[in-house]
Formats: structure tokens, C-alpha cells, sequence
């Protein structure tokens, strides 16, 4: 008999038979307590057949009596094919795929060593996880559309840029197809997108729905994937370490670019930077993470939102951005517009000590650190500290009022602005 022919499809292994007309696949593996054990199931493509000859069966892999029951029943309703034979392989062909794993690499010292690309400039790393984190109702959703249009799309748009064509799928636990529908439309009046991502309404967690989906990323080649959102995405106590240890998994099997839209704690400690609602884990586990914030009038068509880049473990801290986004009331178009963050008092007040000092000096001038200090709602040991770090860099001692030193920006850094 001649060996199968062989295909790996997310986490399944599927093994055919063109002579025979027969087509096995097995997924879902797992340890027993006796053996190694997965889901079978068998197609025949011979006229007169169709579909599974049987419902999915769970196969004890290495049990001679279930595999040679199983054949018997097979025989009974295909005839032409030695089920014994295929069945051997099958076991054989699927342990070797279950216990190969990742394959072993050597870290050579002469590897072309380049940096980690982005496959969404400047937020999704080509490959990796990225973790959007907000408030509720704060545009994370906008946010994660736009970016599933433009890598589906090909297109950049304020600022952001996708690196080549691709396929986005959108898995939405959120909300309801005609409600992303719509938007996309908006989005295509307002800013002229063009893009068609997929779009999946979930209801069970990512890690119990993972063989499906990873399927169907491998098939139709997908290459985005937004997650909306982290919390039902899990469906478990957000705050174990077990449940953002599968998830994370889970989305690794994928294998492709992947932005996740998460909640953050209602209420923060005074002082503490806003993080992702959760286990800790979620923000180690994910090798990029930004966090949202708004500012909306109640009644406005305008939402200001700045994104600043909190970790970063593929590259250097990306400086803060912002946007505006205009949505007219019972309008029908959604545009996004870049925007400086210093244009907005409370975005701006999100902005690194050493950012916020440095643009006070170009927009307003010399200035001790007690006068910057005021400037920009920031205590005067802070200040020091910033502008001791860039003396010489961006600014420099141009004099003295009373006791205290004058600082300047200097002038490369002022024509540059």
C-alpha cells in the first residue's frame, strides 16, 4: 500500500489516500491516563460517498484492540479500502506528529541578524501579540477595524502602515456582525478604505474554539487577527495565572500577527501606571503593549485618543501618538486624523517627563526648572532630572535667574520641530 500523502492544517494532521479515495484527519490531541489519544475522523471521495463516513471518534492511538474494532466498522461501510493498513499509519503518522513538537534550532554565531519587522507600522510586530489596553468606550474597537482594514486593505492611513497584502480575520465577542458592517461601511465613506477582513461572532473561549480557528487561519491564509476582546476571548478568572498562561498559548499556535483589545481596572492606585485587566501575565506574556486614553465632550462628533507605548521586548519604546477620530451624529462616514498630543491637556499630561519639558521649551521658550515646572503640572525635582539627562542633547544652560538656571532648547532640536 502506498504511503499517504500528508498535510498539516493548524494543529490537525490529515493523511489521504488518492487511490483509495480516503481522506483521515486527526486533531485534537491529548494525554489520557492510559495513552495518547485524538480525534479521528474518516472521509471516503468515491461516487456514491459522501461527506464522513462517521461522526468524529476519539482514538486511543496506541491500543491495538480500539484501533482494529474501529477498522471492522470502517470495512462494514467502505469495502475497498484495507482499514487495518490505513488505521496503522494513521497511529503511527499521528504520535510522531503529536510528540515532534517545534523543531530543536542552534543559535549560530554567524546568523544574519536582523531587527524583529512590523507587519502594522507602529503596532503590530510581524508574528507577534500586541495588547491594546483602555477604558471602556475609549475607541479601542475603532482602533482595531481600522487596523483590519488597512492589512486587508493594504493601506496606510495616518500613519499607520501596513508591510504587505494580507488577510485580516476579526473574532468579535463583543458585538454583532451588522454593528461591525456598518462601521466598515463608514469607514469606507469617510476614509476610503477598501479592505474586507473576516469577521467571526465568538461565544465560546479562544482556547476551546482554538482548532477551528486555527484551521481556518491556516486555509484561507490569514495573516491579522484582532481579538475583541480579552476578557470573554478567556472566559475564565482573569486574574489566574492558568487562564492568561492558555490564552497567550492559544494565540501562539496561530502564528500570525495578532492585536488584542483588553479592558483595563476602572478604578487605578494613585500614581501606579494603568495596566491590563488581569493576571500579570498578560502584559509579560504579550511582546507588545499600548495603552489608550480619551478625552470626549458628552454630545461631541469628536474623540481625541493618545496611544502610549508602555513594553516593548522586539524594539525601543515607540514616542506617544494621537488621533482624532470624527464621527458626525446619524452621519455616515468614520475618519481618522492624526493629531499632536500636546494640542490636548489631559492627553498631554500622558507624555514622558522629558517630552513634556522638552515641548515647553519649543512652544514656550527659555525657562528655570520652577517656571517649566509649572508649565507642564510637573514637580521641579522631575523637571531637574529631565533636563539633566538632556543637557547638551536637546537643551543647555543659557544663564541664571536668581539661583536658579535658565535652560534653552537647542537649536538643531528647534529646527527640527
Amino acid at each position: 500500500m502506498m504511503p499517504p500523502e500528508l498535510k498539516s492544517i493548524g494543529s490537525a494532521l490529515e493523511l489521504s489516500w488518492p487511490d483509495k479515495q480516503v481522506i483521515v484527519t486527526v486533531d485534537g490531541f491529548k494525554d489520557s491516563s492510559r495513552a495518547p489519544e485524538a480525534e479521528v475522523s474518516v472521509k471516503v471521495t468515491a461516487p456514491g460517498y459522501k461527506g464522513a463516513l462517521l461522526a468524529p471518534t476519539n482514538l486511543n492511538l496506541m491500543s491495538l484492540q480500539a484501533r482494529s474494532g474501529w477498522a471492522k466498522t470502517l470495512k462494514g461501510r467502505y469495502g475497498e479500502a484495507n482499514w487495518e493498513e490505513i488505521l496503522e499509519h494513521v497511529c503511527h503518522r499521528a504520535l510522531s506528529h503529536y510528540r515532534e513538537g517545534e523543531p530543536f534550532l542552534v543559535l549560530r554565531e554567524e546568523a544574519d541578524w536582523r531587527p524583529i519587522p512590523f507587519y502594522l507600522s507602529p503596532f503590530l510586530f510581524d508574528g507577534y501579540v500586541t495588547i491594546l489596553h483602555g477604558p471602556g468606550g475609549g475607541g479601542k474597537s475603532y482602533l482595531g477595524l481600522l487596523a483590519a482594514m488597512l492589512c486587508d486593505g493594504y493601506q496606510q492611513y495616518a500613519g499607520i502602515c501596513p508591510a504587505r497584502e494580507g488577510k485580516a480575520l476579526y473574532l468579535d465577542w463583543e458585538s454583532e456582525d451588522r454593528d461591525l458592517n456598518a462601521r466598515a461601511a463608514k469607514y469606507r465613506k469617510g476614509m476610503g478604505l477598501t479592505g474586507q477582513p473576516v469577521y467571526r461572532r465568538c461565544l465560546r473561549p479562544l482556547a476551546d474554539d482554538l482548532r477551528r480557528i486555527q484551521r481556518y487561519v491556516a486555509q484561507e491564509r490569514i495573516t491579522c487577527v484582532i481579538i475583541d476582546s480579552l476578557a470573554p476571548a478567556c472566559g475564565a478568572d482573569l486574574f489566574a495565572a492558568d487562564t492568561a498562561i492558555r490564552f497567550m498559548t492559544a494565540l501562539r499556535t496561530l502564528k500570525v500577527s495578532t492585536l488584542v483589545l483588553a479592558h483595563q481596572p476602572k478604578h487605578q492606585e494613585e500614581g501606579k501606571e494603568a495596566t491590563v485587566y488581569g493576571s500579570v501575565f498578560f502584559h509579560n506574556l504579550a511582546r507588545s503593549v499600548w495603552e489608550l486614553k480619551k478625552v470626549q465632550e458628552v454630545g461631541a462628533d469628536t474623540r481625541e485618543i493618545g496611544l502610549f507605548h508602555r513594553k516593548c521586548n522586539l524594539a525601543r519604546l515607540h514616542k506617544p501618538l494621537g488621533f482624532r477620530i470624527l464621527e458626525p451624529d446619524g452621519g455616515d462616514t468614520i475618519a481618522f486624523e492624526s493629531m499632536p498630543l500636546e494640542e490636548s491637556e489631559a492627553l498631554s499630561v500622558g507624555l514622558s517627563d522629558t517630552e513634556r519639558v522638552k515641548r515647553t521649551l519649543v512652544q514656550d521658550g527659555p525657562g528655570t526648572a520652577k517656571t517649566l515646572a509649572e508649565r507642564v503640572n510637573l514637580d521641579a525635582s522631575r523637571v531637574r532630572v529631565a533636563l539633566s539627562r538632556g543637557r547638551g542633547v536637546w537643551c543647555a544652560e543659557t544663564g541664571k535667574e536668581g539661583r536658579e538656571m535658565v535652560w534653552e532648547i537647542v537649536e538643531e532640536v528647534k529646527i527640527s520641530r
